[in-house]
Order: structure tokens, then sequence, then C-alpha cells
């Protein structure tokens, strides 16, 4: 993540919240996250990298619901960023709506098609 000259107060508690989750403390990353946006971050692209990150892990521990909310405001906010359009279609394809998560993998692509991720979870998808 590249932060500004002059980062908010979000900024650098996502930069935390990033430490933490490469350290394996999950429980401390989903706090910062979530202080993170609460604080505000300095650009678009840092609070889509903040709800890309929240919005993951509200799909590990079920809330498929705020999953979806978080990572179609991140798409919304930095439609370039693959990673919240692959997360999207595993939330749609766990909402039983698979012609919506092949759609969120056409745009991914469309915005990177060098990201293997992409390939790697549609080729999961149809092979459930």
């Amino acid at each position: 993540m590249l932060v500004p000259e002059t980062p908010a107060t979000g900024d650098n508690t996502l930069v935390l919240a990033l430490e933490a989750l490469a350290a394996s403390d999950y429980i401390h990353s989903l706090t910062l996250v979530n202080e993170a946006l609460e604080q505000g971050c300095s650009t678009a692209a840092i609070t889509a990298e903040g709800l890309t990150l929240r919005g993951t892990f509200k799909f590990l521990t079920g809330d498929t619901d705020g999953a979806r909310a978080d990572l179609e405001k991140s798409v919304e906010l930095n439609p370039a960023n693959t990673q919240s359009w692959v997360k999207l279609a595993s939330v749609h394809m766990e909402q039983g709506e698979p012609p919506k998560a092949f759609e969120c993998f056409e745009k991914a692509a469309q915005q990177n098609a060098d990201d293997p991720d992409i390939y790697y979870h549609r080729g999961q998808v149809l092979f459930i």
C-alpha cells in the first residue's frame, strides 16, 4: 500500500492492520481495519483496500451480506482492484448467484488480465 507523504490517521492504522495480518494476528488486524475505516483514509484507493480487507474478514466469518457491501463499495471506489472483484465473485457464489460471480471475474480480467488469482478462482468455481 502506497501511503501519501502526509497520511491520514486511518492510513497509518491501516498499515498497522496489514502488519498484524502479515504476523497472523487476525483479531488485531480486524480491530485495526475497523478503526482505520472509522478514522478515515486519505484516498479512495486506500479506503478501498481497507474495505477489501474488512470484507474478506466478514466473508470468512460468515457475514456474506456485510462482505458483499464492503466489497461492492471497494470496487466502486477503486474498480482496478482485482482482488475485490475476485472476492466479490466468491460472495456471489456463496449466495447462489453464479452468473454474478462470472460477471465479477470478467470485470477483474478487464482491469488486469495478467492477475492469476482471477483464473485460479474462476477455475475453482467451474470445478465446483
